[in-house]
């Protein structure tokens, strides 16, 4: 028996309580040496780095890192039955056989890292992980949507990021559990009218495609609270955002917006709004206003050449960029923001600003 099981079933039973382990991986940092060091392995088990992090009192994680090319000591021969995390980024490989060796320790698991690849499908093992929770399928060459996903119904976390997907498959909406999904840097021209069905998705992250609109059903996302749109082709969005209710961030930086919608100035919630670099946009419509409890907004690299009256109202506000504009004038009543604690005002045509704002007691402008 090697080395490094001999440690795992001396060390590492299921409901471990190691207090300081994780404080004592956290003094050596991230070289591999010195983990071996204070875990007592011998240096032929260099070839994989054992992440051990503090959960509970009662629980720990164990996530082995396949990094290099030489499996001296793999995965394959590692069977833990109360593995609960398993990263194989940049090897994923070996996970077949793995399971092959493991079909009841896969049963357990809860986050899979399939990261960085170069995958152009997803091995058929995954259809075993039937209490997966996090799956990062990120940095791959994914031209379709994996047929297995949506049988994995347990999925909390779902990351897909930077791939070649072109499209979501309509049995998408079957992810009723998802509550963080990222689909940036995809190719994505459209989105199923599914979607809604993920009830209680909290984060969705669409940047970097190349969608022109959203389907209505996107707003029965009631839940969601973090909505990245930017680096897009929308030139609107449909009415029915307004059902966001809980909405917090709002990000449409680098679209193709010229008047945007009247329906956002109904999400009562946001705190951060980034309209930031849209092609047309030179007028802030007055409903800006109503976002009583906004605390950032971003208008910078647009034609804008006058704020209007009701960004008064933002009395919440602590940052304000409006940069790269073709503002003229500043406002007195940007004096009267009395949370506001960054002022981007750079390339404008501004020639001065009102004393009552460049000498306001915590306000930082940026000229």
């Amino acid at each position: 028996m090697k080395a490094n099981k001999r440690f795992l079933s001396k060390y590492l039973p299921t409901n471990i309580y190691m207090p300081n382990l994780r404080d004592m991986y956290e003094e050596v940092g991230q070289e591999p040496k010195y983990i071996l060091d204070i875990l007592d392995l011998p240096r032929t088990t260099e070839n994989i780095q054992l992440y051990i992090s503090w959960k509970t009192a009662r629980d720990t994680i164990i996530c082995w890192k396949i990094f290099s090319e030489q499996l001296g000591t793999s995965v394959v021969d590692v069977p833990i039955s109360s593995m609960s995390m398993l990263e194989l980024s940049e090897k994923a490989a070996t996970f077949d056989e793995w399971v092959d060796k493991n079909r009841r320790a896969i049963s357990n698991l809860k986050e899979l890292n399939f990261s960085s690849n170069q995958l152009n499908f997803l091995p058929k093992a995954i259809e075993t992980c039937t209490t997966l929770q996090k799956l990062d399928l990120s940095r791959n060459r994914l031209e379709s949507f994996p047929e297995t996903i949506p049988r994995l119904t347990t999925l909390q976390e779902l990351n897909l990021s930077e791939n070649k997907l072109r499209s979501l498959p309509d049995d998408f909406g079957e992810l009723k559990n998802l509550q963080a999904l990222n689909l940036s840097t995809n190719r994505l021209a459209s989105l199923p009218n599914s979607i809604s069905s993920l009830s209680h998705l909290q984060k969705l992250y669409l940047s970097d495609n190349f969608l022109k609109t959203l389907p209505d059903q996107i707003g029965k996302l009631s839940d969601l609270q973090d909505f990245n749109l930017s680096k897009n082709a929308l030139k609107s969005l449909p009415d029915s955002i307004r059902g966001l209710s809980k909405l917090q961030r709002l990000n449409l930086q680098s679209n193709m917006i010229n008047r945007p919608p009247e329906s956002i100035g109904c999400l009562s919630n946001l705190r951060e709004l980034n309209l930031s670099c849209n092609e047309y946009l030179d007028v802030v419509p007055t409903w800006v206003g109503s976002l009583s409890e906004l605390r950032a907004l971003d208008l910078s690299g647009n034609w804008i050449e006058n704020l209007p009256y009701e960004m008064a109202k933002l009395t919440k506000l602590q940052k304000l960029d409006l940069s790269g504009n073709e503002l003229c004038v500043v406002p007195e009543w940007i004096r009267d923001l009395s949370n506001l604690r960054e002022l981007y005002l750079s390339e404008n045509r501004i020639t001065s600003i009102p004393e009552s704002i460049g000498s306001r007691s915590g306000l930082h402008v940026h000229l």
